[in-house]
């Protein structure tokens, strides 16, 4: 009867186990305090993201205010973003969020500061957002900012300093743009960007696609003009250094770089010879030159 009495104790401590990991695993998603306690170990491991406040838990949907990512090169400011955890993907190794809704994102790169040093948010798991949105995208670079509204995207993921963004949808003033891009932010910037847009031109209806693709921000550039009639243009948007000891000029918006003239006090900081003209590449234009 011994050998009963040992096995029925020992599954009754087995029962008590797995019950407490169980009532454990539920405390931290299930509940404000526990997901408040989860999402701050998470952050720890990422010192460059810091969040002010977390409410709500993952089960339920969670809501973090005054989200913040801070590198030598660059800060992100996110003033609040609703998820909703997709808790089956977290058995394969990835947290995923079935959506994620931000209101408001301010994106700024630091200036004169020199490549290397910091680098991108580690995390421990994968990241994937089946769905997202963010009702407004502020990206600023010096003297250079581009707004952007209503941008949606979907199937994006995060991983080792490797951000892909599938499905963007936004708009920029009058422009309509969608777009897949691939960003490795380590160290130089890597992107590959591809898609299309739509909107006015000197008050003519335009459509067409971009490619643009290299270490930033020496990028090259395919544009295919569809609308109102169609027109193919290749280049390079690419920075050309300064001399020592000499500053560069600064960026202008929406201004085309000139071979020395007024506006940039004497040779331009920047060779652009794909066709300015298309509000697309335009935009791609004005975050390089900085």
């Amino acid at each position: 009867m011994k050998w009963l009495k040992r096995s029925a104790l020992a599954l009754a401590v087995l029962v008590f186990i797995a019950l407490a990991g169980v009532g454990a695993v539920f405390w931290a998603v299930g509940t404000d305090s526990g997901t408040t306690w989860l999402v701050r170990r998470l952050v720890a491991a990422a010192p460059q993201l810091s969040i002010d406040s977390i409410r709500g838990s993952l089960l339920g949907g969670v809501r973090l205010e005054g989200v913040r990512m801070r590198t030598p090169r660059d800060e992100l400011d996110i003033d609040s973003l609703t998820l909703e955890w997709n808790a089956p993907a977290l058995l394969a190794g990835v947290l995923a969020f079935r959506r994620a809704d931000a209101t408001r994102a301010v994106y700024r790169r630091v200036p004169d500061v020199p490549g290397g040093g910091g680098g991108p948010p580690k995390l421990p798991w994968p990241l994937r957002i089946d769905e997202g949105s963010v009702a407004e995208l502020s990206l600023t670079i010096q003297d250079t900012t581009l707004t952007f509204t209503s941008d949606t995207l979907s199937d994006s993921t995060y991983y080792d300093g490797r951000l892909a963004l599938m499905d963007v949808v936004g708009t920029w003033g009058d422009t309509a743009l969608a777009a897949d891009a691939t960003i490795d932010l380590k160290d130089d910037i890597e992107l590959v960007v591809t898609g299309n847009w739509s909107g006015p031109v000197a008050g003519v209806a335009a459509s067409g696609s971009l490619e643009l693709s290299g270490t930033w921000p020496n990028l090259a550039v395919r544009h295919e003009l569809a609308t109102p009639f169609a027109a193919t243009t290749t280049g390079r948007i690419a920075r050309i250094m300064p001399e020592a000891g000499r500053p560069s000029p600064p960026c202008h918006a929406g201004r085309s770089p000139r071979s020395g003239g007024a506006g940039w006090g004497g040779a331009a900081p920047w060779a652009v010879r794909p066709a300015a003209g298309a509000p697309a590449v335009r935009a791609a234009r004005d975050l390089a030159q900085c």
